[in-house]
């Protein structure tokens, strides 16, 4: 291969990779600009739809509100038609408020008759409880002494377990006893 055609081969790669290199640079700065613009336009798209839905919130809002004061202008009048009933209601309980006080003087007078039978009852109610105190205090005697009767048959039982225990080691120390005098038999034997 000769010099030139090295040469050649040398320049169309330096002018190969100057191309690359714009073409490289200019896609960049395009794409740069696209990415900028679809990013800006989504935003202002996501800025007006925030508006929109506020705008709906402001309406459906202003709706509601329309809506409760029809509402309460209707509880109005039905608040105004319960006053004038209880009104009436009121006069008529006044009317039978008066009946009750004349029928409460009747029955005073049958509460303070009463009252003397009650006084008379208090006097054998006062006689009954004596007796009571007096069995109640009987029974706290025969509960003591039951008591008492527990915790000595409890001490009994401890001592006939503490007996039983001790029973129980003697026969075991006795058969411990008898067969190592059956093995020293057994030696003496052998």
């Amino acid at each position: 291969m000769n010099t030139t055609t090295k040469v050649f081969i040398i320049i169309n790669m330096l002018l190969s990779l100057a191309l690359a290199y714009f073409a490289m640079t200019s896609f960049a700065y395009s794409e740069h600009w696209k990415r900028r613009w679809y990013q800006d336009t989504k935003e202002m798209a996501d800025q007006l739809n925030a508006v929109k839905d506020e705008i709906a919130g402001h309406s459906f809002n202003r709706m509601q509100a329309e809506q409760a004061k029809a509402r309460l202008a209707a509880d109005l009048e039905n608040a105004q038609a319960e006053i004038e009933q209880h009104i009436q209601t009121i006069t008529t309980k006044d009317k039978d408020l008066a009946i009750a006080a004349s029928d409460l003087r009747s029955k005073e007078n049958t509460i303070k008759a009463k009252e003397k039978r009650i006084e008379s009852l208090e006097k054998s109610l006062k006689i009954a409880r004596d007796r009571a105190a007096e069995l109640n205090h009987i029974a706290q005697v025969s509960r003591a002494v039951a008591f008492q009767l527990n915790v000595k048959l409890a001490e009994v039982e401890d001592d006939l377990n503490n007996a039983q225990t001790a029973n129980n080691r003697l026969e075991m120390t006795i058969q411990d006893l008898e067969q190592e005098a059956k093995r020293k038999d057994a030696y003496l034997a052998l």
